[in-house]
């Protein structure tokens, strides 16, 4: 046999070799074929030829390495307790630039699975290696270096510090100055995965000068480009307000206000991400954002736009309208509140529901004016009927809670607060109750105009209380008043205080007290002496049959005792510090407090419907008619502050 049969016979095993690990590295494309070549036991048909004498070879067996490793994370995990990685890892300084890529590639596919692979990796020594690759000359072996960066990083804030601590982001910023288009993005993208974790990782890209570059690549006319510059931007700007300052000195805005129309809709929302991330932070720069013509902006994409953009939009709407009474004015006057309402009624995405519902709360906590804003537009009923919703998402709930509690806690609104009564569950009815308590002290002329304005009685004077779940103490109370009755006991309580200076009288006398669903006819009067220390008794009387009008005043003219039928004793201590404090209070959250601890008060020597009647009774006092009297106390104050 002559020696060049024998050559032939060497070239075509090349040759084999050759065409075998270009058709794994094909049949590799297709995650569907994975599983058949993991049975076929690929890998070790690979590892030989990965130190093959043929370069063309090993490239190859390469690829087809990395390919079916970023598929799978089982087979990633086996290729890690192989010896091939140390074996890529001693020769990658040595290769060529194509077999720099194909090892990088496949370093690659094993850190885009998890924490865990990426931290076997970094603990194997591979970046001192991957950073030489980013310094080499070769713009595919720089990208290729700068994509394993950022998949290493982009996991957790530990593999990212061990990125930054190797000195990948000098290297980096380099990346950005390049010309090569797709390095420029590859390094964007990887210093935004090494910012976003926290304020001291995004403070060391910042300190290596990172934002000017970024800035100016802000202007070229690639998307995939502008995008990631976006990203980055919004990683460093998230994390305090010295790093959002940084960003918009760079004269990133109004710039930003204009990708917000681009046409792709990934820079849309890197756009508006990047507005909310500054303007959540202070004062200062919410102001600056406004005077730009930002909510303009976030207005145009919140009405027109229906994909992932909506959401960073609305969000920075509710960051801008938090910050002051006269930006959430702005707010409302580029008709937010309208296209909210819509977006409210129309959308079924629970998400762009929740910074909605967010959104409107951060518009309607300053004043009565921005609340009324929010109830003109009839929503309260809308975010009541959400929350009730048993569909609805915890995040949903607790939203629709929030922005109805600061709401209803400004609204001023009568014709807005009267339907809640039916429909408010009990931990939203206490807000709406609460606000009635304020309306019917400071506002009594409005409450009347009210009343005249239709034509059917309203509820203002008789709140009608639903039956909830037994677990809700304080709104197992459920009464009923009439307006006469409310003008016959303000009557009465006005001839009962003239004639008493050295002491409060609280009198209730209610014709329908509905406790627990059992109506009884009661009429209750409690005392309290400034100063005296004796046991008191809050005396209710009740029969079974209902007596008139007629018959009260006949009794009340005639003076007769009245006969006691039921006592509920309590501690004179527990009575007199309660009733001091609801006297006090103003705010709804400690009134219902207080009212509980009566309830469960130590002095209540019985227990379920006698206490219950007794919180009735404090109810009935707080809310139908103890207001005249606390008016003549505050009065009395200034008079004697004044003297």
């Amino acid at each position: 046999m002559t020696a060049r049969s024998i050559l032939q016979i060497f070239d075509q095993y090349e040759k084999t070799r050759l065409n075998f690990v270009k058709t794994v590295a094909e049949l590799a494309l297709r995650p569907t074929n994975i599983p058949t070549l993991h049975e076929a036991k690929v890998l070790e048909l690979l590892k030989p030829l990965l130190r093959d004498v043929c370069k063309q070879i090993q490239q190859c067996a390469t690829i087809a390495l990395g390919r079916i490793v970023q598929h799978d994370i089982g087979i990633a995990k086996q290729f890690a307790q192989t010896d091939i990685l140390k074996l890529f890892l001693l020769n990658l300084p040595k290769e060529n630039k194509h077999q720099k890529s194909s090892i990088l590639f496949v370093l690659r596919s094993v850190c885009k699975h998890d924490a865990e692979l990426a931290d076997f990796v970094v603990k194997s020594g591979a970046l001192p290696s991957i950073i030489s690759c980013l310094e080499d000359f070769e713009p595919s072996v720089q990208e290729s270096a700068a994509w394993v960066i950022g998949y290493i990083a982009r996991h957790n804030a530990g593999l990212a510090q061990n990125c930054v601590e190797a000195g990948c982001v000098p290297l980096l910023i380099i990346c950005l100055q390049s010309p090569y288009l797709t390095l420029k993005q590859i390094a964007a993208s990887a210093l935004c995965d090494i910012a976003k974790h926290s304020i001291d990782l995004a403070q060391n890209i910042v300190d290596a000068g990172a934002i000017p570059y970024l800035a100016k690549n802000l202007g070229n006319l690639d998307e995939k480009l502008k995008r990631q510059v976006l990203a980055a931007l919004s990683a460093c700007a998230k994390h305090s307000s010295e790093l959002a300052e940084v960003v918009v000195e760079a004269e990133v805005f109004p710039s930003v206000f204009m990708h917000m129309a681009h046409t792709c809709p990934h820079v849309r929302k890197n756009a508006a991400a990047l507005t909310r991330d500054v303007v959540k932070h202070t004062l200062e720069l919410t102001q600056l954002i406004v005077n730009t013509g930002g909510i303009g902006a976030l207005m145009e994409v919140v009405n027109e736009d229906t994909s992932e953009a909506r959401i960073p939009c609305i969000t920075a709407l509710g960051y801008i309208a938090g910050h002051s009474e006269q930006l959430a004015m702005s707010v409302i006057g580029c008709k937010a509140i309208t296209v909210l309402g819509t977006i409210l009624n129309e959308i079924k995405n629970e998400n762009v529901l929740s910074v909605t519902a967010w959104t409107l709360g951060q518009i309607g906590k300053h004043s009565p004016e921005h609340s009324k804003a929010i109830a003109s537009a009839n929503l309260f009923p809308r975010l009541i009927q959400l929350y009730s919703t048993d569909d609805s998402s915890e995040d949903l709930k607790f939203k629709c809670k929030l922005a109805l509690k600061l709401c209803l806690q400004k609204c001023l609104l009568v014709s807005a607060l009267e339907p809640l009564l039916y429909d408010a569950p009990p931990n939203i009815l206490k807000y709406v109750l609460g606000q009635y308590s304020k309306i019917l002290f400071h506002f009594p002329s409005r409450v009347e105009r009210t009343r005249k304005r239709h034509t059917t009685p309203t509820n203002i004077d008789s709140l009608r209380w639903r039956t909830p779940p037994p677990t809700a103490a304080a709104a197992q109370i459920l009464y009923k008043t009439n307006n006469k009755n409310v003008a016959a006991r303000r009557t009465m309580r006005r001839t009962k205080s003239s004639t008493s200076s050295n002491s409060e009288k609280l009198y209730i006398n209610s014709n329908s007290l509905s406790v627990c669903g059992e109506k009884l006819k009661i009429s209750c009067q409690s005392k309290r002496v400034i100063g005296s220390k004796k046991q008191h008794r809050i005396e209710i009387e009740g029969s079974v049959s209902a007596k008139s009008e007629e018959e009260v005043e006949e009794q009340k003219n005639k003076k007769q005792t009245i006969e006691l039928k039921k006592c509920v004793p309590l501690c004179e201590d527990v009575v007199t510090r309660q009733v001091r404090k609801i006297r006090e209070t103003v705010q709804v959250d400690d009134f219902e407090r207080l009212l509980i601890g009566l309830t469960g008060a130590t002095g209540c020597t019985r227990k379920g419907s006698s206490a219950l009647e007794a919180l009735g009774q404090v109810y009935e006092e707080f809310f139908g008619a103890y207001y005249e009297v606390l008016h003549e106390v505050v009065k009395n104050r200034k008079m004697s502050s004044i003297t």
